[in-house]
């Protein structure tokens, strides 16, 4: 998900920049990028966000690669193993059809640049957790890492059709938060609304990272989206989504061994609750965001079993850990990780870019051409 930006924060100087007489080259798709090259245990972490609807591409002028295309060439061509992340649906059993947003993209049939994550997501989802056997990349793994949304069967996904949806929904095909179902059937009345004008906002953003999980918890999360829906009660979707999605996290937390999960909270629990009272951010916005954002944080941090390390990628059967790591995904959770990994290792990315503010957003990313990550 992205959003507008709406508060001013000290730029990092992106120091490449200042290389004079080097020729640069231009990423079609994202309109932020962040880097780290100096994380705990020799990690790299590169960050791409991009405006959902891709506004501003590249031109003529500018002969950029497409995101889809520069992930490629890393997932072939890594000399180390790569770990990838995108925003896309969790799914809880092996698919055995690939065919969820053909209808999706025949809908804009014709547009030269639509949503490049829909796009990354028909490329690689031969490649997610269910159907690795299908993945051709001996260097790269592939993660899915959004529960915001889970399949629990063979759904096709139908966008043109909210009965049908509806019908995924009610009959359990698809498990989704009360947010994402608000949007679909287009219920949420006040969604926009800032976060302080719900007062239990810190309660939901609590129960939502999954650190505080007592029932009271949960019932301020259901109040709050009645609120937002105009009186609906939405109980049944919460409790059937918060089960599952607790069950994931948490399955991701217990493999954290060398970071502090109680610092996690912390730190996350900090940020969003700076959006909500200093930044304006609707709460909506927010909410929206977080679960994805809490199972990254957790998958990206926790180590691999040992045990089942032999079912990865031949090339990645020896590192246990996200060491090299891209994630791609919409501007508002790009900004979340950055300030995460700011505020949890006390660092700075060594690239910052943001081009995006309230009158314009550039999705043609300009980086140096020597810039190359692990080699690829």
């Amino acid at each position: 998900m992205r959003i507008k930006k709406t508060f001013k924060e000290k730029k990092i100087k992106n120091k490449t920049r200042k290389i004079k007489n080097k020729k640069k080259m231009y990423i079609d798709g994202p309109c932020a990028m962040y880097y780290y090259s100096n994380l705990p245990d020799n990690r790299k972490l590169l960050i791409f966000g991009e405006n959902h609807f891709t506004l501003n591409p590249c031109d003529k002028k500018k002969k950029g690669i497409d995101i889809v295309n520069y992930l490629k060439e890393i997932a072939n061509n890594s000399k180390e193993c790569v770990d990838i992340y995108i925003e896309e649906f969790y799914k809880t059993k092996e698919f055995s059809r690939y065919n969820l947003h053909e209808e999706y993209l025949s809908i804009v049939d014709g547009m030269d640049h639509y949503i490049n994550l829909v796009k990354l997501r028909k490329e690689f989802r031969s490649c997610d957790d269910r159907n690795k056997f299908f993945c051709k990349y001996k260097n790269a793994r592939i993660h899915f890492s959004d529960p915001r949304i889970i399949y629990t069967t063979n759904v096709i996904y139908s966008s043109s059709s909210i009965d049908k949806y509806i019908e995924n929904v009610m009959n359990g095909s698809i498990i989704t938060t009360p947010e994402l179902y608000l949007m679909q059937t287009n219920l949420s009345s006040v969604c926009y609304q800032f976060a302080t004008n719900y007062k239990n906002f810190k309660e939901v953003i609590k129960f939502l990272i999954g650190w505080k999980r007592e029932d009271k918890y949960k019932n301020y999360y259901c109040d709050y989206i009645s609120y937002i829906s105009g009186g609906y009660s939405f109980d049944t979707i919460i409790n059937s989504w918060s089960e599952e999605y607790f069950k994931i996290i948490d399955k991701e937390k217990k493999k954290i061994k060398n970071f502090s999960v109680e610092k996690i909270y912390k730190t996350l629990y900090k940020i969003y609750e700076n959006y909500c009272i200093n930044l304006n951010r609707s709460l909506f916005l927010t909410t929206l965001c977080i679960p994805m954002d809490v199972y990254f944080i957790f998958r990206y941090l926790m180590s691999f079993k040992k045990s089942k390390m032999n079912r990865g990628p031949i090339g990645c059967r020896d590192t246990n850990y996200s060491k090299n790591t891209i994630m791609y995904c919409g501007s508002a959770h790009a900004e979340t990780y950055k300030l995460f990994m700011n505020n949890f290792f006390n660092v700075e990315p060594d690239i910052n870019i943001e081009q995006m503010d309230e009158n314009a957003i550039n999705s043609c990313l300009e980086l140096p051409e020597d810039f190359n990550f692990i080699g690829a």
